[in-house]
């Protein structure tokens, strides 16, 4: 006898998130398909967007291992290069949209943000600290950064930037470098990531004042990537214990992590945007620069 979620013989259900078979939930779980792909091949590059189809990707190392000023907007279909970024940059973090986007920090050493509007870059203000390999979420008018590294040192700082200035807010308690985030500035989510040369499986949420522990990674990883939001949250790709690029998937529902479905190419030190149900990777690490894109469903 077939069972789903502990229910044998579950009649058809639709096709709806939250769909519920005698009232237990079923977890639908979403597949990768190819997308267009970047124009210049990059790995730790920056990326956001809420939507699929208005994504950027910021800065990174391309393929002849410089870092890069690129900028490239997407619109579901394909990339189109716009005015480069300020900096020279990889390991930096960006939030927002195609539009209206916030990138700071890298490995080019600057305290200083730089903001998006659609056509052309300006700075916004000054960090406390340094970062990079930092996480990310929010707007362009309310962005919040988690963790990072300062000078090699792996850190807990937590900073928002409210439009005009940057704050610090209460640290987090799980000092790492190279995670991920999605969510917004007062309901963020932080997760993996390296902490002190251990891949870590930690997720974190924020209310917009303080930290508390969410569900753990079933696996820990470092240089992924994810969407989404706090409740609805997507992880892929990173570097697993053995070091080589994973496809490994995992979905949030606010509590704990799924297994969802496999990127078709394996790949660390990517990006994403979107959101859970309309996900979005693209550049990375493979054994090689790439320039794919890859687009998730459910």
């Amino acid at each position: 006898m077939a069972k789903v979620n502990g229910v044998t013989n579950p009649p058809k259900i639709n096709n709806s998130v939250g769909a519920k078979v005698n009232n237990v939930a079923i977890s639908r779980i979403g597949v990768w398909s190819a997308g267009g792909a970047l124009g210049t091949r990059r790995r730790d590059l920056a990326g956001c967007g809420t939507s699929r189809t208005a994504l950027i990707s910021i800065e990174g190392i391309i393929y002849n291992g410089s870092t890069s000023r690129t900028s490239e907007t997407y619109n579901g279909t394909s990339w189109s290069g716009v005015a480069d970024s300020m900096t020279q940059n990889s390991y930096s973090t960006a939030v927002g949209t195609s539009s209206s986007a916030h990138a700071w920090g890298g490995s080019g050493g600057t305290y200083t943000g730089r903001i998006f509007n659609g056509s052309s870059w300006s700075w916004s203000g000054n960090m406390y600290t340094n970062l990079w390999g930092m996480a990310g979420c929010g707007t362009s008018s309310s962005s919040l950064s988690m963790c990072g590294s300062q000078s090699g040192v792996d850190t807990g700082s937590t900073q928002l930037w409210n439009g005009s200035s940057w704050s610090s807010l209460s640290y987090n308690s799980t000092a790492r470098t190279y995670l991920a985030g999605c969510g917004t500035s007062s309901a963020g989510l932080c997760f993996g990531g390296n902490a002190s040369g251990t891949k870590t499986t930690t997720t974190d949420h924020f209310n917009g004042s303080s930290w508390s522990s969410g569900g753990a990674l079933p696996s820990g990883r470092d240089y992924i990537a994810g969407c989404g939001l706090q409740t609805a949250a997507l992880c892929f790709g990173g570097r697993t214990d053995s070091n080589d690029p994973t496809n490994s998937t995992q979905q949030y529902n606010g509590s704990s992590w799924i297994t969802g479905g496999n990127l078709s190419t394996a790949r660390k030190s990517l990006a994403g945007g979107g959101s859970q149900t309309a996900g979005a990777s693209f550049g990375g690490y493979t054994s090689d620069y790439v320039s794919t894109t890859e687009h998730y469903t459910i």
